[in-house]
């Protein structure tokens, strides 16, 4: 297990084995899980468009994998 899940589950009450304390926290870390995940594709890298046009279609794609991620698990966006 990789040592970012594994202090995600500390952070959601559950012991360093990965066996649930307390149950009721697993959608946090379910949300946690996918928010991180969010925030890694909004730092993607633009630096392979090579005119605003296609900057444009780079951010546009970014901006519609987030919306979609979010869609897909019934998350609000943050802004």
């Amino acid at each position: 297990m990789s040592q970012r899940i594994q202090e995600l589950i500390k952070e959601v009450k559950t012991d360093t084995s990965g066996r649930w304390v307390d149950t009721s926290e697993l959608p946090v870390l379910a949300e946690t899980i996918v928010r991180e995940c969010v925030d890694i594709v909004k730092q993607t890298p633009t630096h392979c468009a090579h005119t605003t046009y296609d900057l444009g279609i780079v951010n546009c794609t970014i901006e519609k994998s987030v919306d979609r991620m979010l869609d897909h698990f019934n998350l609000a966006k943050q802004y």
